[in-house]
């Protein structure tokens, strides 16, 4: 596969984003469990393969959420420690830079990014702060419904190259 999108990166919150913001948890209150939709582990892998540098980025410390993110390409850091300092041990050119969030943790990285997408259930603060002027948009799905394959339909068709040559006019 071409690798068209080399040097582009992709920064995901996971929570909320990727998942519902459901945890499940065993009978024992020990075991933690969360769902991820199956078409964003493909999606992952796909964007990959076309030169994205694909970032999960979680504050929750479940071990599981970067060692399933990971089989598939993707970068993943779980932190407690805030995401603006977590984004500093990558390599990002905020120039060709995605970012897809739903919270107000995420505005440090978001406000960063070329082109922005949100989840249809995105707090509502991020409703003031983004605007489809600034390529910021909110997408037709809520957090957990795919919203990375959602982004890999979009790049497939085309809107992410027009959205680009709309913000370099």
């Amino acid at each position: 596969m071409e690798q068209k999108f080399k040097g582009w990166s992709i920064l995901v919150d996971c929570d909320g984003c990727l998942t519902n913001g459901q945890k499940i948890v065993d009978a024992t209150g020990q075991r933690e469990m969360i769902a991820f939709h199956s078409r964003d582990s493909i999606a992952c892998k796909m964007l990959v393969e076309m030169g994205f540098q694909v970032i999960i980025l979680t504050h929750s410390l479940f071990p599981g959420i970067p060692a399933y993110w990971e089989k598939y390409g993707a970068k993943a850091h779980a932190s407690k420690i805030e995401k603006s300092n977590v984004i500093s041990h990558f390599v990002i050119d905020w120039e060709k830079t995605i970012g897809i969030g739903d919270d107000v943790t995420d505005i440090c990285y978001l406000e960063k990014c070329k082109i922005v997408f949100m989840p249809e259930d995105k707090h509502p603060k991020l409703w003031d702060i983004f605007s489809p002027e600034n390529n910021q948009f909110t997408m037709d799905a809520n957090g957990g419904e795919g919203l990375l394959s959602i982004l890999a339909h979009y790049i497939q068709n085309g809107l992410i190259e027009k959205v680009i040559q709309h913000a370099e006019h």
